[in-house]
């Protein structure tokens, strides 16, 4: 995964990692541009994307309907199963 930020805080004590400002992803699973925020959490194996723009599926092994608040607009990646929450 290649990340794009204005800025980002890592946390190696929880192993977390935050890009916030228009944030762009790019990898072999999805891609998107300007989102608000990106959290990468390595102890749950997740990634939650807030408010993507131009989200692109490449390939994923699923793909799950939350069904959750649609203003908060999140997005979560699970990286071990490869698996898109939306």
């Amino acid at each position: 995964m290649k990340f794009k930020s204005e800025q980002t805080n890592r946390n190696s004590r929880e192993k977390t990692t935050v890009f916030t400002g228009n944030v762009s992803l790019s990898s072999e699973a999805f891609s998107f541009e300007n989102a608000e925020k990106v959290i990468v959490d390595e102890t749950t194996n997740e990634v939650k994307i807030y408010k993507p723009r131009n989200f692109k599926v490449i390939h994923v092994n699923g793909l799950t309907r939350t069904g959750g608040n649609t203003e908060q607009d999140v997005i979560v990646y699970h990286t071990k199963t490869k698996v898109l929450s939306m």
